[in-house]
């Protein structure tokens, strides 16, 4: 996936295109959100039935983040059409720091709205995958495209038209789908590795808690006050073995202004 980059060729059967050519042929294919002035968060509603897409449902790795999604009543919506997005349509963040932050419509609901931050193109299925074009606006290419195509000093905002012009280069559409299938099977394993490494670190938390302050005994097992003997001190129960130091006693400060107290512990 290459976005408007200088090629003497592509690959057989690739070809460049524009992101409104590959847009459904159809009115508000490629949409922004309504005018703030459109919609105001008073107009939120708990038990709404159709969801307003805001930028913290979007993220730079093209997830569609279904928390902190909030709701408005359909005549609300109705009214607001023009920003309708469906099941597979592609948001993206508009504005400032956000912008470029993206992620495609979930087909747990029926239709939404997107926010005045957000813009949204709705892929013709017989020209581009989806999901490829989500991967290429994910990307160092598709990003940098929506950067150069914004304007504004102080906060940059990409409109209609400059984003309908990013050009991008894809391949017939079997290789699309081939190439966002790979993309997706990385992408949930690197989900999977970023839980586990979470989860570890809640149990180093864990862990470093009873340690630091409860040690190992001889045999290697963490100390409790139910088997080993501890004694109070300054810091609160600690094991008998152990003792409470100024850590300028123990260690070399180079400022020497407020010194702490340290838990020193031995394995005797």
């Amino acid at each position: 996936m290459m976005a408007d980059i200088k090629m003497e060729k592509l690959p057989d059967g690739w070809k460049r295109v524009k992101l409104g050519e590959i847009a459904e042929n159809k009115k508000f294919a490629i949409v922004d959100g309504p005018f703030g002035t459109q919609l105001h968060s008073d107009e939120y509603v708990e038990d709404g039935e159709i969801p307003l897409i805001r930028v913290v449902n979007l993220s730079f790795e093209g997830k569609f983040i279904h928390e902190n999604l909030v709701f408005i009543t359909k005549k609300k919506a109705s009214a607001l059409r023009r920003s309708k997005v469906l099941p597979g349509d592609i948001i993206i963040a508009k504005t400032g720091a956000t912008i470029g932050k993206s992620g495609i419509f979930s087909n747990e609901y029926t239709e939404g709205i997107i926010a005045s931050s957000c813009l949204k193109v709705s892929v013709d299925k017989s020209k581009a995958s989806e999901k490829y074009i989500l991967n290429f606006i994910v990307s160092h290419w598709g990003q940098k495209a929506i950067m150069d195509s914004a304007i504004g000093t102080t906060r940059t905002t990409i409109n209609i038209t400059p984003f309908s012009n990013i050009c991008l280069s894809i391949p017939p559409l079997p290789e699309q789908r081939k190439i966002a299938e790979i993309l997706e099977t990385v992408d949930n394993a690197i989900e999977k590795t970023d839980k586990i490494i979470e989860k570890y670190k809640r149990i180093k938390q864990g862990l470093m808690q009873d340690l630091l302050t409860k040690g190992i005994d001889e045999k290697g097992q963490i100390r409790s006050e139910k088997t080993h003997k501890f004694k109070d001190s300054p810091l609160g129960k600690i094991p008998k073995e152990w003792e409470v130091v100024e850590l300028g006693s123990v260690a070399e400060l180079r400022n020497e202004k407020n010194f702490l107290l340290l838990v020193i512990f031995t394995l005797v």
